[in-house]
């Protein structure tokens, strides 16, 4: 090799070499952020981040020095991403272009499985969002949800996402689908209080399907295991117990019981909870409008109330104003509801 080929080729290695060590600086600096529910934020290298805990690394030396439990954790926001991550987040609005971008997460080799978790739920989230606009979308978001699960066992949303494909299930009206989600809950995997929520969520899966015989049982055990201990939990055991009273047309015993809650100053979501249940009495007993008032306080006064419970406040309170003749405010309130 000549001389000047020589220089060029030297200079050449040089400017990558520099290029390598300036990128291998700016790495270390975009550290990940774990932020807390009481809004602290710490900073270091996420080594694990699963439905149980986040473990950090604060000193680079790749052993987790801080395991938080993951009910102390808001979310965990990654210094380095795939583009195609970063990208995928700005088409939230636009459902199928984000799947198209995000699903390149199952075929990524070199993106931890840690960091990856986030785009799977995306997709599988943008499937749910499709589904509720077209019930034949829904094969696609459970594939989606169960993907996550099948290959990311331990994820993040191990328990939440169970929860939102259980929820969607039940909305669209496919309650023993439903079950099968919560029960995985409900069998203990994820420790007493997950398998209380999942058998809360399979009792609210059999009312929605009429079996009120099997959610009775199921909520006659819930509240002899949470009485005295958690309070907002039996207070939706209690909710859910006058639901089936509605389902079976005890409307006085249904009444007197969701006023026994409200005696009890609950919280603000089980407040909205308590609406939509009156909603459902006042629905059931041939009262729309007053129905009607008691459905809308709920995404208006309570948007603590459990994102099921809301749905159902809203289509119900849409049917509702579709009887009544009222169907501009019926595509507003549909409007609003759109993912």
């Amino acid at each position: 090799m000549n001389a000047p080929m020589r220089h060029v080729k030297t200079l050449i290695l040089t400017v990558l070499a520099a290029g390598m060590a300036a990128t291998a600086v700016y790495a270390q600096k975009r550290k990940d952020r774990v932020v807390f529910k009481d809004k602290r934020a710490i900073s270091g290298q996420v080594l694990k981040e699963t439905w149980k805990s986040v473990e950090l690394d604060r000193d680079d030396d790749g052993v987790a020095d801080k395991v938080y439990k993951s009910d102390e954790v808001d979310y965990v926001k990654y210094g380095t991403q795939p583009r195609y991550m970063l990208e995928g987040i700005l088409l939230r609005r636009q459902p199928r272009k984000l799947i198209v971008k995000l699903a390149r997460a199952y075929q990524d080799d070199t993106t931890p499985k840690r960091v990856l978790q986030h785009a799977y739920y995306e997709v599988a989230e943008a499937c749910a969002s499709l589904a509720r606009t077209d019930v034949r979308e829904l094969p696609k978001a459970v594939e989606a949800y169960e993907k996550l699960f099948r290959d990311i066992p331990d994820t993040w949303y191990a328990v939440s996402g169970r929860i939102e494909l259980g929820n969607l299930l039940v909305e669209l009206g496919k309650g023993d689908e439903a079950i099968r989600q919560f029960d995985v809950l409900a069998t203990g995997k994820f420790g007493p209080e997950i398998a209380r929520l999942g058998k809360l969520r399979v009792a609210r899966a059999e009312l929605a399907l009429k079996r009120f015989g099997r959610a009775e049982s199921l909520l006659s055990e819930l509240a002899t295991s949470t009485r005295g201990t958690h309070p907002e939990l039996s207070q939706e055991v209690k909710l859910l117990a006058s639901r089936s009273m509605v389902g079976q047309k005890k409307f006085d015993e249904a009444y007197r019981s969701i006023n026994a809650v409200l005696a009890e100053k609950p919280s603000k979501k089980i407040l909205g909870m308590a609406y939509v249940v009156l909603g459902d009495l006042f629905a059931e007993r041939g009262r729309p409008r007053t129905a009607l008032t008691a459905y809308l306080k709920v995404p208006l006064m309570y948007p603590e109330t459990d994102s099921a419970e809301r749905s159902h406040a809203c289509k119900q309170a849409t049917r509702i104003l579709e009887k009544l003749g009222r169907t501009d405010e019926a595509k507003e309130l549909r409007q609003q509801l759109q993912p």
